[in-house]
């Protein structure tokens, strides 16, 4: 008989809904026999370098990540919303705490619409710079916050802002739960990467694209997506994008 969920994480020091969640599973089934698992370990201790930082998805399948970064504002945010309404497609928003604080009604439209949050930070530092310690507190906050405003959680997932990481800091993220990602390209690099996928669209599988909550972004993204599409290529969360 395969373990559940539940005895998976009660051997490890889990969580089953976050196992579940990152592995793209549904709560209710057991993994198949031998399903090699993701495991995000909740414990505290010593930190030994060696962290796990995600840069992209599955190569061999025509999918890409549609992930934001999200500590600005709250207007390029519906209309990016609008937009991905409009083109039938969902995205992993990155938040911050103090963000989400800020505009709770624009990070509960996120979650409305069926779009994956993930973990920002609070205060958006550079996490090379605040120590371990600072680092679990900007983690756990920005949870906390995004929990009680949405009733969404983030985890397991967790950007560094500014891409600003070190082994230390990314296996920290993983002791409380989250699973760091980088990206392929982002905004200023996007033009770039869009015309390489158009000349060979088998480059861009697996890709991670990191868009900013800006304006500019939101007017150039209906243009962009619809690009994306015409390649045959699937744009989505960071969780489908992973399976």
């Amino acid at each position: 008989m395969s373990d559940t969920l539940e005895s998976i994480a009660t051997r490890f020091g889990s969580d089953p809904s976050a196992i579940a969640e990152l592995n793209g599973l549904p709560t209710n089934l057991a993994p198949r026999i031998e399903q090699a698992l993701a495991i995000p370990v909740y414990q505290s201790g010593a930190i030994e370098p060696g962290g796990l930082i995600v840069h992209n998805g599955d190569p061999s399948k025509a999918r890409v990540a549609l992930t934001f970064d999200v500590e600005i504002d709250e207007t390029s945010i519906y209309a990016m919303l609008e937009t991905l309404r409009a083109q039938g497609m969902k995205g992993t928003f990155f938040v911050t705490g103090n963000w989400v604080r800020a505009f709770p009604d624009a990070a509960r439209a996120i979650v409305r619409d069926g779009h994956e949050l993930g973990n920002h930070s609070l205060t958006h530092p550079y996490f090379s710079r605040i120590g371990l310690e600072g680092a679990a507190s900007e983690l756990e906050q920005a949870e906390q916050l995004v929990r009680e405003i949405t009733g969404a959680s983030t985890r397991p997932r967790f950007r560094f802002p500014y891409g600003d990481s070190t082994p230390d800091m990314a296996l920290l993220a993983g002791a409380h739960g989250f699973v760091a990602y980088h990206w392929t390209c982002d905004d200023s690099a996007f033009p770039a990467w869009l015309a390489q996928a158009e000349a060979n669209p088998a480059s861009a599988n697996g890709a991670i694209i990191l868009f900013h909550g800006r304006a500019e972004t939101a007017a150039q993204l209906g243009g962009w997506l619809e690009r994306i599409k015409a390649l045959g290529i699937e744009a989505t969360t960071l969780t489908e994008a992973m399976r």
